[in-house]
């Protein structure tokens, strides 16, 4: 496997594995891109695992992160062209699972 391949399968997974990853890119997508907007839309998710699952997910170029010379500060979110491909293959998935987990359920 190549380096290149293991980086990917390690971010997939990292997103699918962090529980606020696919809930940041929908509401990004969907043009929620100020954290202030994105802690009121997203329930239970805390400023501090925001700002991180963010910054990982700027790390991975799903988001490009602007951020305004104003006071007080303003930062918006958006997702890249990255961002947009891997959000729809997530969601993809979803439903994939949504669809067919009652297959993988052990039979009674």
């Amino acid at each position: 496997m190549t380096d290149e391949t293991s980086a990917f399968r390690e971010m997939l997974l990292d997103c699918l594995a962090c529980k606020w990853s696919l809930h940041l890119l929908e509401k990004i997508g969907r043009g929620v891109n100020r954290p202030g907007q994105l802690t009121r839309n997203i329930d239970g998710l805390s400023t501090k695992v925001m700002n991180q699952s963010l910054q990982r997910l700027v790390d991975y170029h799903l988001l490009n992160k602007q951020v305004f010379n104003e006071k007080p500060p303003r930062v918006e979110y958006e997702l890249t062209l990255f961002g947009q491909e891997v959000l729809d293959a997530l969601l993809t998935l979803r439903a994939l699972q949504a669809k067919y987990s009652a297959l993988l359920l052990p039979s009674q």
